[in-house]
């Protein structure tokens, strides 16, 4: 075997191992989303369980600022002045 099948076969094998678990754990996100909407449905506040405890607090407001729109209203020196700079990161895009 060579250098490049060695690669091509690490290549693969991470691949599908990363598609796994990403799937694993949007099927698992699911059945949260799930199970919280069903807590939420109950008359209780509060479940008690043998390892967890499960609470509905009050729901909080939040809110966002349109950064387009701002960034149209006031000019770039501006925005430039009263932003934090960001940082760019990678990201991992995956697909079956």
């Amino acid at each position: 075997m060579n250098i490049q099948s060695i690669l091509l076969n690490r290549n693969t094998i991470l691949a599908d191992a990363i598609g796994n678990l990403d799937h694993a754990i949007k099927a698992q996100q699911k059945e949260l989303k799930e199970l919280k909407a069903e807590f939420l449905n109950a008359e209780e506040a509060i479940f008690v369980g043998q390892l967890y405890t499960v609470k509905r607090v009050d729901a909080t407001t939040t809110w966002t600022l349109d950064t387009k729109l701002i960034q149209a209203k006031m000019d770039e020196a501006w925005c430039d002045e009263h932003s934090k700079s960001g940082s760019r990161a990678a990201s991992v895009r995956i697909s079956s």
